[in-house]
């Protein structure tokens, strides 16, 4: 491994583990360490101080010598399935892991990372979407206000059309954009159980009718609570083939559409 630049050991807090001849001794141990193997330590502290071989092999792609190594060092102790820090290196590696930028950043860290919707069915209709519009943008849980020009259709809207258009709250659950364009062509609705309740209809109304005035097709796929992955990629699929074959291009704004949804007319 190439040699990296030694950073200096992480400032502990004071008790009688520092006074200990163990730490002192792990402590210069640890600043021998190159970085490949201080990541397995600080992923030890972050598991605990133990972890199975298996769950540091998937993690790391770890090659056994390399914990034999840091035993004969005196940082690790195999137990039955895997490896456990020291009493003496487990507060060094634990200090390194919060300290140490280089070494938190390549520390695997479970749900640091979120999908960009909470809903399965949501993520199943933009998977379809992606199979479906090769090559056109396909985006999840966009705002109305980004995809509606406030500006010229306040004349065509009433006033409480206009507040929910403009709403920070209000969005579209997937909406496709042309390849060409990068302009919404088509947006996407998941309607569950909820869609069933009267001020939720009363929404679902609005946004039907400002889609209707701007020109972009709405779908809305309707999802049962026991639905199964096959009926949801099957939804927008039929309900796209009948959207293309409605879709002209003499109509407004749908030129980009049609031209998407040509290999459904079929």
């Amino acid at each position: 491994m190439t040699a990296i630049t030694r950073v200096k050991t992480p400032a502990l807090p004071s008790g009688h583990v520092e006074q200990s001849s163990g730490y002192r001794s792990a402590t210069g141990q640890y600043q021998r360490l190159d970085l490949y193997q201080r990541h397995m330590l600080c992923a030890l502290a972050r598991a605990g101080g133990e972890m199975s071989t298996s769950s540091l092999a998937t993690d790391m792609d770890l090659i056994r010598s390399r914990m034999s190594q840091l035993s004969g060092a005196g940082m690790v102790i195999q137990v039955p399935g895997g490896w456990k820090l020291t009493s003496a290196a487990r507060p060094i590696a634990q200090a390194d892991a919060r300290a140490s930028m280089h070494v938190s950043l390549i520390v695997a860290q479970p749900n640091m990372l979120l999908q960009p919707c909470e809903s399965y069915h949501e993520r199943m209709i933009y998977k379809v979407c992606i199979q479906l519009f090769t090559g056109c943008p396909v985006i999840l849980n966009v705002p109305l206000h980004r995809v509606i020009n406030a500006d010229t259709i306040s004349r065509f809207l009433n006033e409480e059309d206009m507040r929910f258009a403009t709403h920070p709250s209000a969005h579209f659950d997937v909406v496709v954009l042309g390849a060409t364009s990068l302009r919404p062509i088509l947006a996407i609705e998941a309607d569950g159980d909820q869609h069933n309740h009267p001020d939720q209809v009363a929404q679902d109304t609005k946004k039907n009718r400002i889609c209707h005035v701007v020109g972009l097709p709405l779908v809305r796929v309707r999802i049962r609570t026991q639905i199964n992955e096959e009926k949801v990629v099957r939804q927008p699929g039929s309900q796209l083939t009948r959207l293309a074959r409605a879709a002209r291009p003499e109509h407004r704004g749908h030129e980009e559409l049609a031209s998407a949804l040509t290999g459904l007319r079929r």
